[in-house]
């Protein structure tokens, strides 16, 4: 994939709801712009499997259950960020977070 316009190496990419439809294909296309990604997801084995497939195209992905509307694995999810040294030594993060709404439409918001 030509990433010149659009290089996300050196990047760590946190999507949730990342482990399926919309938030997945958002996983996998970051990770081939070279983004690290923590796919966090209600469904940790659902998270796994994504990790495997994106591992398996040679990119760095970690798994982490997370609900959002919980403060407390809010709290776990930076926390796992955080001690994952290949993911947080450079510094930069960029957040995408993939949310439903009542029609099960995508919105994603991103800051970097």
């Amino acid at each position: 994939m030509n990433t010149e316009l659009f290089n996300l190496e050196g990047k760590t990419a946190i999507v949730t709801g990342g482990a399926n439809g919309i938030g997945k294909g958002c996983s996998m296309m970051l990770s081939d712009f070279g983004a690290n990604v923590v796919v966090a997801d209600l469904k940790l084995e659902d998270a796994q499997k994504a990790v495997d497939e994106i591992k398996e195209k040679g990119g760095k992905a970690i798994a982490v259950s997370c609900n959002v509307m919980k403060d407390a694995d809010l709290t776990n999810l930076n926390r796992i960020y955080f001690e994952n040294r290949s993911f947080s030594s450079s510094g930069s993060r960029c957040f995408l977070t993939h949310k439903r709404s009542l029609k099960n439409s995508g919105v994603v918001l991103i800051r970097c």
